[in-house]
């Protein structure tokens, strides 16, 4: 769906990347069973936060995001909380953008 001309982040590659690192882990999941999760943590952010960030960024983010998730999953643990991902993404999102651009 496309609001306002918002296109979601490319997710799809860091969520194929996470399920492969959970797997090199004997953590295994399916895309299917983490790609909800993933796409509901990224775009309640993207909605809350109000953020702009590049599309290598949510490539990297789902990634990570998904390795969590597909954790949780794995191990049979209730979801993630919503607020502390965000925290998380704020954090990511400042270190990135100053290694990216160093002062």
């Amino acid at each position: 769906m496309v609001i306002s001309g918002f296109q979601p982040p490319p997710i799809t590659g860091g969520i194929k990347r996470g399920v492969k690192r959970l797997a090199d882990a004997q953590l295994h999941v399916t895309h299917e069973s983490v790609r909800p999760e993933v796409v509901r943590l990224v775009n309640s952010y993207i909605e809350t936060r109000e953020r702009r960030h590049t599309d290598r960024f949510w490539d990297v983010m789902a990634e990570i995001i998904t390795i969590a998730v597909g954790a949780r999953v794995a191990d049979k643990e209730p979801p993630l909380d919503k607020e502390e991902v965000w925290d998380y993404i704020d954090a990511t999102a400042v270190f990135w953008n100053t290694w990216n651009h160093p002062q």
